[in-house]
């Protein structure tokens, strides 16, 4: 036979097809869960058969042409290749989904029922309507058939177990597809680049023992008593919890109470203790991620700790870009969005890393930011991945929401979920600050503006709308001492204007700060006086936790407020504000009192859960049982987003990014690594908005690019970041 290739080197060195299906095959089965080992291994054997066609070589010989084809199939030949062959056993036949499926999809992303059905008819017709291939891989002799780990199967609810059924099938194929993809990819670097070195990393084992270390240093601090007496409960706790058995925990405790040290500490020595690979850290939102990794960063320095999101920019080598797109470091920092987007895309360049989230410690911090109606999505891929995967999952809040219970038969929680805290004695700060209830006199703009003025002293005051934001801010004084934040600016921006306002606090300065939301979530910041318009009780503890958060003061002030009729409050903040009325309606103040709280939020949960619609906005409980899997990959976006990110040329280093990447693009040179440098200098654009922008020439591309940019800057503002209404105006002016 002569021989055969699976690809040819930049250098014009070929690569023979045995050689590459072999390697494929040793890391998939190396990469995969322990129930999957044989299967992956089988389908790297098989996943290029369809290369050693005859066309597919001579289309390889001429230099990725053939009879002007720039692209010869091979993906379905190989997939065909093995069903027939598993058509052949006696034990194992039934596992072909497994095996065939993904072998389909390495390039081109696992398709829809209705083209696996299409498959089957051509895989069973292939042996007398199509030519063999030249060459297929010794089938292992011990080959085990494939079945799901036993606690699936002992489900007693039969609705229950078969939609844990059809759970993990799906999931078992994006894992399948992933092992293989990374093993095909990681093979072909290899062979291009052999002397590529990639990262290194200390082990698990001596990360913990850094994380005991540093948390060992936060004992001692500038925090009031009774706040650090809070916090070495909680660190106590986790560190006591370390050698607890694989599974799905909780930990409920007040906002400022050391929670993201304390998890780390629990899940670095979890991790040592139970042999696992890393931990991942996810988190809401991009604009205060980088809080997270620079406290990690200085506990377990900085090689060993990967911030994965839009926002990134430190992947600045090959090697390291690698190990991002496959999330493979010790420790994971990422965005809810990443995470689930991975674990239900069909895309090969996303799926990758989805074998790597196997035997991993998974932390949800701020949980409660979840959007509810992607709370049954959130919990199916976690159940796959403790119950197939060997993995922990630990949430983290000053707020949990109800996932343990069903309700009204809507939401199907987790079967298993265990504090790590003794919830028979809940951890409980002194009263930092006092709750004033000012819902029922309604402000204007310009009042909430004079109101924090009034103070005398520093407050921060949150509103649950950019615009909102915008116009209280644009009646403060501007002293230097006024400031805005909303996701209206970048996250260059706004780590900017925080850092500012941290530093004006520390030197006792008076601070007046007006922003949305963002700050609710993973924030370390702490203001005398707090006001938070009227929004869900969640919310409101995020908030009122950043109230005398470090115990300074004898009380804080923390005041809930409502606008008057000129502004329209969202429908799911009304929603939220009335559930928290009917939950603390019996409770002494409100459900603030400390004893009361904990009851008073999960009522307040329970109450909304049951006026919720739906959690599962994209049906994937349906999707993933009709395994239209490119149906839901398509679909599936975990903040509904309907923005366009634009650049943002902020000056000197957005005005750089800008020149250089217009000078590479126009000579038709590679620009990738200053893109991704882009990320903390964009802006969410509302769709409606963008397409108005660039009618007017307000946003334009990057010459040589399909990358948006801001290229009318007085839509900027220093202070408040885009205003799309700046344009509008403009034009009524006009």
């Amino acid at each position: 036979m002569d021989r055969l290739y699976a690809r040819k080197s930049q250098k014009g060195k070929f690569q023979e097809l045995s050689d590459h299906s072999n390697a494929v095959a040793n890391s998939a089965r190396d990469f995969a869960p322990d129930y999957l080992k044989d299967a992956a291994y089988v389908a790297g054997l098989f996943h290029d058969v369809g290369k050693s066609y005859g066309d597919w070589q001579e289309y390889l010989l001429a230099g990725g042409r053939k009879n002007g084809q720039e692209t010869v199939p091979h993906a379905a030949r190989g997939a065909e290749a093995a069903f027939r062959k598993l058509q052949t056993l006696q034990d194992g036949k039934q596992d072909w989904p497994f095996i065939c499926l993904p072998i389909l999809g390495h390039h081109a992303g696992l398709p829809d029922r209705e083209d696996l059905l299409r498959f089957c008819d051509n895989a069973k017709k292939a042996t007398t309507e199509r030519n063999k291939p030249q060459w297929e891989p010794e089938f292992p002799a011990d080959y085990k058939s494939l079945s799901l780990p036993g606690g699936i199967l002992l489900i007693q609810d039969p609705n229950r177990r078969r939609t844990a059924i059809s759970n993990a099938v799906a999931f078992s194929m994006r894992m399948q597809e992933s092992c293989i993809v990374d093993g095909d990819w990681s093979d072909a670097k290899d062979f291009d680049s052999p002397a590529t070195t990639n990262p290194r990393y200390d082990t698990v084992p001596s990360l913990s023992a850094r994380m005991e270390a540093f948390t060992d240093s936060l004992k001692t601090g500038n925090a009031s008593g009774d706040v650090m007496a809070v916090r070495a409960e909680v660190l106590k706790a986790c560190e006591d919890a370390v050698t607890k058995p694989k599974g799905v925990y909780f930990l409920a405790a007040p906002t400022g109470s050391g929670k993201t040290a304390a998890s780390m500490r629990f899940a670095l020595g979890h991790a040592a203790c139970h042999g696992m690979d890393r931990v991942i850290v996810a988190i809401p939102f991009t604009s205060v991620i980088s809080q997270t990794a620079s406290v990690l960063r200085k506990a377990l320095g900085g090689n060993n700790v990967m911030e994965i999101h839009s926002g990134v920019e430190e992947c600045d080598s090959e090697p390291l870009r690698d190990a991002a797109e496959k999330m493979d470091a010790p420790v994971i920092v990422t965005t809810n969005n990443r995470l689930f987007e991975t674990a239900y895309s069909g895309k090969p360049s996303k799926v990758r890393a989805f074998h790597n989230f196997a035997n991993s410690v998974i932390i949800l911090d701020e949980v409660q930011s979840v959007p509810t109606d992607m709370l049954q999505s959130v919990v199916d891929a976690l159940e796959y991945l403790v119950n197939c995967c060997g993995c922990t999952v630990l949430f983290t809040t000053a707020s949990m929401p109800v996932l343990g219970s069903d309700v009204k038969r809507k939401f199907e929680g987790f079967r298993n979920i265990t504090p790590l805290m003794d919830p028979e004695h809940p951890i409980i700060l002194p009263p930092l600050y006092e709750v004033k209830d000012e819902t029922d006199s309604p402000l204007s703009f310009e009042g909430t503006a004079e109101k924090m003025v009034s103070f005398g002293r520093s407050v921060m005051c949150i509103v649950n709308k950019k615009s909102t934001a915008r116009e209280v801010f644009n009646f403060l004084p501007k002293d230097g001492h006024s400031f805005h934040l909303s996701r209206n600016m970048t996250s260059e921006h706004i780590d900017k204007v925080l850092t500012e306002v941290k530093d004006l606090l520390d030197k006792g300065e008076i601070v007046r700060l007006v922003t949305t939301s963002l700050v609710e979530a993973g924030v370390d910041i702490d203001f005398p006086v707090v006001m938070r318009e009227k929004a869900g009780f969640d919310s409101m503890v995020q908030a009122a936790g950043r109230c005398n958060r470090e115990g300074k003061l004898e009380k804080g002030t923390f005041v809930m407020f409502s606008f008057n009729e000129v502004v329209k409050v969202p429908s799911n903040r009304r929603m939220e504000w009335n559930a928290y009325r009917e939950a603390s309606r019996n409770l002494p103040n409100g459900g603030w009192n400390p004893e009361d709280k904990s009851g008073a939020m999960r009522k307040y949960f329970s109450i909304l859960f049951s006026k919720q619609p739906t959690f599962d906005r994209y049906n994937t409980r349906i999707l993933q049982e009709k395994m239209d899997f490119r149906t839901l990959s398509d679909c599936y976006d975990f903040l509904e987003n309907s923005t366009v990110r634009v650049f943002v040329p902020e000056p000197e280093e957005g005005e750089r990014l800008l020149k250089e990447i217009t000078l590479l693009a126009t000579k038709g040179r590679n620009y990738g690594k200053l893109a991704r440098k882009m990320g903390r200098h964009m802006v969410g654009v509302w769709r409606t908005d963008y397409g108005k922008l660039k009618v007017e020439g307000n946003v334009s591309f990057i010459p040589g690019t399909e990358i948006p940019y801001l290229a009318d800057m007085e839509m900027y503002d220093k202070n408040t970041g885009l205003d799309t209404k700046k344009e509008m105006e403009k034009v009524l002016i006009v």
